[in-house]
């Protein structure tokens, strides 16, 4: 049905509020998080439009993820606004108001119900659990997915009222696409199946099965792709190590997690406080009465939720939308080390806020006072006024680095991705004696984590405890053997220690895993001289200069070499 223009209008309204609101973000920097990954150290990203970046961003798996389209838009934004962080967040708010805008749309297509469309899109754009998806440039891969989402559903909207094959073609073509921006769209047939039944009412009573049966098949070319793109998905997390193994993570920790997630999500959801960049996982240290608890609230979400489909639909659409769209990302498959992201519920908590403004208007339309009923759009307006209020003070967060890192450890001083962060920084800012607390918070934490190690090293050095510095280089190179700036540094601190036949061994090392390592060959040929050996000096240098012959610190090392036999005596 096509939407009244009123609704229409506020929808406009929401949604111009809404990238205003976060137009605040233009004033950002980038954050070392992730941000470099995607785009300030992202040598590809970084030269904009070109026809070799095209080929990698759709070739490459360098994100963990198989996400072209993302890495283009990125490669856009540095086209048009280079490595002005402005621009990159500028993006993203349009695309989040955009977003807001489409979900209204779709909703007001479907139900026709004014009230609680344009209220469910309100809060999807003024929640400040999205402030992470859209603040965040290397989150750019949740804005630009939930576009195709949102798109595929008022394309799928219009199929299903007009039944022309070019509405169904367009609503794959579109869900193709977001696809190849992140692959979370996985679920999104399950939730168009979702659709059919409520508000779209395409599932007959007669012969529910075969009718599910045949909306299924109408959509198979949309499960071929979510199950093309899920198998993509694994490929290449399992080649970039991404994953946790089941040795690792026992498959019992993962379930008690996945519980108690979900039940958390809706928490922040209602109550969205004490919101962190990173959520620790809780391996093994979960509550069995927190996990039965969570058990229980699930059961009986799903069980009042399933009583109540015929009077009701919308309850048990709306949650198995949030159950369904958060399932791939809430830990079975574990990648990284969270228990659970602000950033997944972008798309899931859509569901939970059907079933809240639907809920909300038929009990409000029970009430015969006329002033109870004016009442709902008072609270309504009152819910988004705090939620905008929340998104904003939120939102200050994602400023630059150091204030997000900072408000993490505030939140959360034992927050590991907190304190490494902000270690990193400080050791950056030449502040080492305020970074090593930092650091071995993020240590103690995250037992295995050899960069971490490295700059503790660092700080220890410049601060002249060589002892305190070796101990940490060497824990660093044992976590990782490859870490060659960290056997170069190694090398340096054993020869202040005196430890001569150490030092040149960490120096081989340091050439050996780090090819290219120009600071390593430098003083490796450079020990080799201190110690006499002109003749292996050479050779060294010989190598490094094949490998890096535009270095222009190693050939002064070999014009020096070089003096040595103009210097020679004649024989």
């Amino acid at each position: 049905m096509k939407p009244p223009s009123k609704p229409i209008a506020l929808l406009v309204l929401f949604s111009l509020v809404t990238g205003a609101l976060y137009f605040r973000t233009i004033a950002f920097d980038f954050v070392t998080y992730d941000d470099g990954v995607y785009v300030t150290a992202n040598g590809q990203v970084r030269a904009g439009l070109t026809w070799a970046g095209v080929v990698h961003a759709f070739t490459t798996g360098e994100t963990g993820t198989w996400q072209p389209l993302t890495l283009l838009s990125h490669m856009l934004d540095c086209e048009l606004f280079g490595l002005n962080a402005g621009g990159h967040h500028a993006t993203s708010a349009v695309f989040h108001a955009v977003n807001t805008l489409l979900l209204g749309l779709a909703l007001l297509r479907m139900t026709g119900a004014a009230g609680p469309s344009l209220f469910t899109a309100a809060v999807f754009g003024l929640h400040p659990l999205h402030v992470e998806s859209v603040a965040w440039v290397a989150e750019r891969k949740d804005v630009l997915s939930t576009l195709f989402f949102m798109a595929t559903l008022y394309a799928y909207a219009l199929w299903a009222e007009t039944l022309r094959k070019r509405w169904l073609a367009a609503a794959t073509a579109v869900m193709a696409l977001g696809l190849m921006a992140k692959p979370m769209l996985v679920t999104l047939p399950c939730v168009l199946l979702l659709l059919d039944y409520w508000p779209l009412r395409r599932v007959h009573t007669e012969n529910r099965l075969r009718c599910f049966a045949l909306l299924a098949a109408e959509k198979l070319p949309m499960f071929v792709l979510a199950a093309a793109a899920s198998v993509a998905t694994i490929v290449v997390q399992r080649g970039a190590q991404a994953t946790s193994s089941f040795e690792t993570l026992p498959i019992i920790l993962r379930v008690e997690n996945a519980v108690t997630a979900y039940v958390r999500y809706i928490g922040k959801t209602l109550w969205p406080s004490d919101l962190l960049i990173f959520y620790p996982h809780p391996l093994d240290s979960l509550s069995v009465f927190f996990v039965v608890a969570s058990t229980l609230v699930l059961l009986g979400i799903t069980v009042a939720a399933w009583t109540q489909r015929r009077r009701a639909p919308y309850l048990i659409v709306g949650w198995l939308w949030y159950v369904v769209t958060l399932l791939p990302v809430i830990g079975i498959i574990q990648v990284g080390t969270q228990a659970m992201a602000e950033r997944y519920s972008y798309i899931p908590m859509i569901g939970i806020s059907l079933m809240a403004s639907w809920a909300a208007r038929d009990a409000f339309a029970g009430f015969d006072s006329r002033a109870l009923r004016r009442a709902l759009p008072l609270a309504a307006s009152a819910i988004l006024t705090v939620l905008a209020v929340l998104t904003w003070n939120r939102m200050g967060v994602w400023r630059d680095s150091e204030t997000l890192y900072r408000n993490t450890v505030r939140a959360m001083p034992d927050n590991p991705v907190g304190n490494m962060g902000l270690g990193l920084l400080l050791v950056d800012a030449k502040r080492y004696a305020e970074a090593i607390p930092f650091l071995e918070m993020s240590v103690r934490k995250r037992h295995r984590e050899p960069e971490a190690q490295y700059h503790l090293g660092i700080a220890h050095q410049e601060l002249r405890n060589f002892e305190k510095a070796e101990e940490h280089y060497r824990a660093a190179v044992a976590l990782d053997p490859g870490y060659s700036l960290a056997w170069n540094n190694l090398g340096v601190t054993l020869d202040a220690l005196g430890k001569k036949t150490e030092s040149l061994a960490a120096f081989e090392r340091a050439v050996q895993t780090g090819p290219g390592n120009q600071e390593a060959a430098v003083n490796l040929v450079r020990y080799l001289i201190q110690l006499g050996r002109i003749d292996d000096a050479r050779a060294c240098a010989a190598e490094a200069h094949a490998r890096m012959p535009a270095s222009d610190e190693l050939n002064m090392v070999i014009a020096y070499l070089e003096s040595l036999n103009s210097r020679a005596p004649a024989p």
